[in-house]
This record gives C-alpha cells, sequence and structure tokens, in this order.
C-alpha cells in the first residue's frame, strides 16, 4: 500500500457553467457514501477527518477539493478499497445510481435541530437565491472571457502550421507509446486548477511529483496545445493505457494535461493561468509556438492581442468576483445551520465510516 495523498477539483465553476466529473472519477467503484447536509453539517470536517485516518492505515487517498474554497474537501477516495465518500448535495448533486448496495446516503441534516430554525426561512430561502444568481452572473462574465479567448485564438490561427502540429504529436505518439500496452484503458477526468471565490488555484506540482518525464507545453491561445493533448489520449485509449484527463478548468472543452501512471510520463499545458518553468531534472519544454507558427502574430497583432488579453482579464476578474459574493452567501448560510448543527452527530456518523469501510483491515 502507499501513503501518497492526491489533490485535485472533481468540478468546477466555467465558462460552460457549472461541471462535475464525478461520474468519470467513481463509476467502477464498488462502494460509494453519499453525504447530504446544508452547509455548516460537517461535510467537509468529516471528509478530511476520514481521509486522514485512512492515512493514517497505510492507505493511498485522493483528495477533492471544493472549486469554491480551496481549502475544503468536498470528495475522498481510496482506491485500494474500491470507495468513495463524497459531498452529494448542490451544486454536485450526485444521486444513488445502486442504492443500499453500492450507494448509501448519509443525510447529516438529520442532526439539525430544525425547531431551532423557525423564523430564519425567508433568510435562509433569500440567501440561497442570492448565491443561486451569484454563480450565474460569475459564469456569465467567464463566458464572455471565453469570447475575447476565442478572439485571440483566430488571430493567432493566421500563423498556426497544423501539419507541423500534427508531425509533433506523432514525435510524441512515437516517442511514448509506440511500445506500450495497457491492460484496463480506464480514463479518468478532472480538474487540476479551478476558478474559486480566492482567485485561480491548481495542483500542478503535487500531482506531478515523482515522474520520469514533465513535458511542459509552452504556446499561445490557438496553438494546438488541447488538440495534440486529445489526440494523446485517443491513441493510448486505442493502446488501453490507463489515463488521467485534465480538463481546463476556464473551458472544460480544451484539456490542460494528461498523466500515464503506468509510464509515469505527464504532458501539462504550462501557459498562463497556470505558467510553468523547468525546475525539476524530468522537466522538458516544449514550444509550440517556435515550432509550429510561419508568422510572428505576437508582433504582427500587438495591439489588437494586448487589447483582447486585457478585455478578458477584465472578465475574469469580475467573474471572480462574483464567486468570492457566493462564498460570502454561503458562509452566512453555514452559520445560520452551525448553530442550530448537532456536532456529537457528524462525530458519530464520522466514527461509523471509519468502522465500515475498514471493518476487515
Amino acid at each position: 500500500m502507499t501513503t501518497r495523498e492526491k489533490h485535485y477539483f472533481a468540478h468546477g465553476h466555467t465558462a460552460e457553467g457549472y461541471v462535475s466529473f464525478y461520474p468519470s472519477l467513481i463509476k467502477e467503484l464498488k462502494h460509494r457514501y453519499l453525504l447530504n447536509g446544508a452547509p455548516g453539517t460537517g461535510k467537509s470536517w468529516l471528509l478530511r477527518q476520514l481521509g486522514q485516518q485512512a492515512l493514517h492505515r497505510g492507505y493511498g487517498v485522493e483528495f477533492i477539493h471544493s472549486a469554491l474554497v480551496r481549502e475544503e474537501i468536498d470528495g475522498v477516495i481510496i482506491p485500494a478499497l474500491q470507495t468513495a465518500v463524497i459531498d452529494a448535495t448542490r451544486p454536485h448533486h450526485f444521486d444513488p445510481v445502486y442504492p443500499v448496495v453500492i450507494d448509501q446516503v448519509i443525510n447529516l441534516n438529520e442532526g439539525i435541530d430544525a425547531g431551532k430554525l423557525k423564523g430564519q426561512t425567508d433568510k435562509i430561502i433569500d440567501l440561497v437565491d442570492q448565491q443561486e444568481e451569484a454563480f450565474k452572473r460569475a459564469y456569465d462574465h467567464f463566458c464572455q472571457a471565453k469570447q475575447f479567448h476565442l478572439q485571440k485564438e483566430a488571430l493567432y490561427a493566421e500563423g498556426f502550421d497544423k501539419s507541423r502540429a500534427n508531425e509533433v504529436t506523432n514525435e510524441l505518439i512515437s516517442r511514448f507509446l509506440s511500445q506500450v500496452k495497457g491492460e484496463n484503458g480506464r480514463e479518468r477526468h478532472m480538474f487540476f486548477g479551478a476558478a474559486t471565490a480566492e482567485g485561480v488555484v491548481h495542483f500542478i506540482d503535487e500531482l506531478t511529483e515523482g515522474l520520469h518525464v514533465r513535458v511542459i507545453v509552452k504556446g499561445r491561445p490557438g496553438s494546438g496545445k488541447s488538440t495534440m493533448l486529445k489526440k494523446l489520449v485517443q491513441k493510448a485509449e486505442e493502446l488501453a493505457l490507463e489515463t488521467e484527463v485534465y480538463h481546463c478548468g476556464f473551458d472544460p472543452n480544451s484539456l490542460d494535461m494528461i498523466y500515464w501512471p503506468q509510464l509515469k510520463v505527464a504532458i501539462v499545458d504550462g501557459t498562463a493561468p497556470h505558467e510553468l518553468e523547468p525546475v525539476r531534472h524530468e522537466d522538458e519544454i516544449l514550444d509550440m509556438y517556435a515550432l509550429c507558427f510561419s508568422k510572428d502574430i505576437d508582433q504582427l497583432y500587438a495591439k489588437e492581442l494586448a487589447e483582447l488579453d486585457h478585455k478578458y482579464k477584465a472578465q475574469t476578474k469580475q467573474g471572480v468576483a462574483w464567486l468570492r459574493e457566493a462564498k460570502q452567501y454561503r458562509d452566512e448560510l453555514r452559520s445560520h445551520y452551525q448553530q442550530v448543527m448537532d456536532e456529537e452527530f457528524v462525530q458519530q456518523k464520522l466514527e461509523w465510516l471509519v468502522r465500515t469501510i475498514f471493518r476487515d483491515q
């Protein structure tokens, strides 16, 4: 067994709205515990404690972080035990697919003294509605930012050499995938980063520790980075090679990183907002702008690109501001529920989970 911790996001607040990859991560697990509970009922605390219990027993643990507040935990996966415990409440709603036999619902709302909430109904409804509106406004701004990003891509397309990009992709396939054969071909989809109430955060360094090779891809919008990664994922699928697919936290239709556990190789987009430089001995730079452009678009359209970049950043800043406001409403909701929550009830649920999950260990 390994004691390695893994940290990532299973969902995100994106230009496409709220996006979740929970089904990809837990669909094959044999034991799934779904936590229901209002803000302030102790879900994140319970999940963190459970993960620490698993680490203490020598198990590898995947900590799924909140895309609103990085420090909070929304889920824990213990791969060796085929077990997941996740926050199944809004917005990452997950209904039991196989009730009782695989999926068990744990309702932390049962620990709330409902009588003490009398007189607060209108306030709670108002806070929930304001939080939902704040999320919607954040998505609207991210969507606007994406349009400016697409306009930048259109400018760069003028100098992009697609055939050369295909050659670069084939070179990577030849180097890493020409003499390899996998077994299960499993793909797991997730995010390494997210736009949170604190701004853009990521776990790239933690996720790429201990690799044989880390290829850091540089480039510009529209320089073929995501397309190249998608082709590599497709080739790995043909070879039945297990692949971890990390989507862009801004545009989930794009890919930012792929990782092959069997090869201990990761190929990662190292451009803003998650800029990476080669600081490890296993790091390599792959500059798509230098390799695949026949024109210096940076110079040719310097003024236009600067203007679009300014507009893009302004919209993303506004989006993050609305996420911050959504968090404020959520924090106020949490305060209301914490005051009427039985902490001992949460402790009892944690103890039951520990006994149940580790009973045969």
